[in-house]
């Protein structure tokens, strides 16, 4: 008898500063195919996959949001670009505003900016447009499932709100007890995760080093916090299985 093993084909995508994104393949570890243009004012702040659960086909999704405020849908399979969403000028109330979260979910893509403005597009009503809130001040950070968005930021605990209206707030975070020397804990969150199979449970990463997981059933503060590194981790994902979070860090200053 003869076994076929399928060939797995695992892929890294990259964005730059210049606008460009690159797809590499990890086993030949070269550059395989590119997307975009090359121009700083188009530079790549956020990359995220998804796939709308309206929409059709076989491929998967890879959202990438540049400085100039605007989502490209990239197709991985071809690297064209389906759809794309742009603010409209004067959205935001700082124009140099960061890009500083962009996630999916089977029904919307939501952004969060630097200056505090939510911007989410529905994938059963495509528009140009965003729909466009003030959440909070230095946002870094957002979630999307089940029609609830998780945020969070700079002096801004984690805290959940509808996503047809981010301006009600249906749970929030209640911050750590004081310290030792009864000072506030300060609070920087920069990655909120949904856990995949329970829509109650959510973790985060601060800029302080620590993984937080909260049961928002349960209580307000966290069920777990764990210091894991002394510099500020940027980015997280949980396992498939939802049992674990992969976290990255990086040494850089605050951006």
């Amino acid at each position: 008898t003869h076994t076929h093993v399928p060939q797995i084909t695992m892929s890294l995508y990259v964005g730059d500063e210049t606008g460009l994104v690159k797809k590499i393949d990890i086993k030949k570890g070269s550059v395989v195919g590119r997307w975009g243009r090359q121009s700083r004012s188009h530079g790549v702040q956020r990359l995220c996959f998804g796939l709308p659960g309206s929409w059709s086909g076989n491929f998967t999704l890879l959202g990438v949001g540049t400085a100039a405020g605007a989502v490209h849908m990239v197709d991985t399979s071809l690297l064209r670009t389906p759809c794309a969403f742009q603010l409209a000028k004067d959205t935001l109330e700082d124009p140099a505003a960061r890009m500083m979260s962009l996630e999916a979910s089977p029904d919307a893509m939501v952004a969060a900016f630097s200056d505090g403005t939510l911007a989410s597009w529905a994938w059963e009503n495509p528009a140009p447009q965003p729909h466009t809130y003030k959440v909070a001040a230095n946002l870094h950070a957002c979630g999307v499932q089940a029609g609830q968005i998780a945020v969070g930021g700079r002096d801004v605990d984690l805290r959940v709100v509808r996503a047809d209206d981010p301006r009600t707030v249906v749970w929030k975070a209640k911050n750590l007890p004081h310290d030792e020397l009864n000072l506030a804990v300060p609070v920087w969150v920069t990655r909120a995760l949904w856990q995949p199979h329970a829509e109650h449970c959510i973790a985060v990463c601060t800029g302080y080093g620590q993984v937080r997981v909260y049961d928002i059933r349960a209580q307000r503060r966290p069920v777990s916090n764990k210091q894991i590194s002394s510099s500020p981790l940027r980015a997280g994902a949980f396992h498939h299985d939802g049992r674990y979070v992969v976290r990255a860090r990086t040494a850089e200053s605050d951006r």
